[in-house]
């Protein structure tokens, strides 16, 4: 059912990235059309094309949107200890993954950042900048004295393979337990990598 055009264009442009992100989970990037999204969101297809420019600008524009929920997250977590702010930091990835778990779940059997394929671009942009973030705050510890000295950015693929890897596990187990439970592990297995 199509809304009244007095829709706010903010809340028509929220609807459309949340019909973008319901039809992620249930199909592969390469099968999703704009028609598809149009119908999830209620609208005609032309109105798509007053957001987004095409599929690949739409999809970013989903990506970017979760990468900045997360983003802002992490930001928030900052602190004096910055072994605390990693917990933390650990923490909230797991209640991301818990929260966003068909998404990611869909995300990692594509993987586009892997693969390369058309999806890749927004994907890896948005890894980057997510890892230079991450390798900042581990730049701090190693500052601080409280991680052994190495290449943060390398610290910041091993923390984030160890997030990975929980997702990985609750897939193949079937777990129905939330990843949040994991955090204290998750920085066990990182401090002894790389504890000081």
């Amino acid at each position: 059912m199509a809304r009244p055009r007095t829709e706010p264009a903010e809340a028509r442009r929220r609807r459309i990235l949340t019909a973008a992100r319901a039809l992620l989970i249930r199909k592969d990037y390469e099968a999703i059309v704009l028609d598809d999204v149009a119908k999830e969101a209620g609208l005609a297809k032309g109105t798509l094309y007053l957001y987004f420019k095409n599929k690949e600008d739409l999809i970013s524009a989903v990506l970017t949107d979760m990468a900045s929920g997360l983003e802002k997250c992490l930001l928030e977590a900052d602190g004096p200890d910055p072994l605390k702010e990693l917990r933390a930091i650990a923490r909230l990835h797991l209640e991301f993954l818990d929260e966003n778990h068909d998404f990611m779940t869909q995300i990692l059997r594509q993987d586009p950042i892997l693969s390369h394929g058309r999806g890749a671009a927004p994907m890896l942009a948005n890894f980057k900048k997510h890892m230079g973030l991450l390798s900042q705050r581990i730049r701090k510890a190693i500052d601080a004295g409280r991680l052994r000295p190495h290449d943060p950015h390398w610290g910041a693929l091993y923390f984030m393979s160890i997030i990975r890897m929980q997702l990985v596990w609750k897939v193949i187990s079937g777990s129905k337990r939330p990843l949040k439970e994991k955090a204290g592990e998750v920085m066990t297995l990182y401090l002894k990598g790389v504890g000081a």
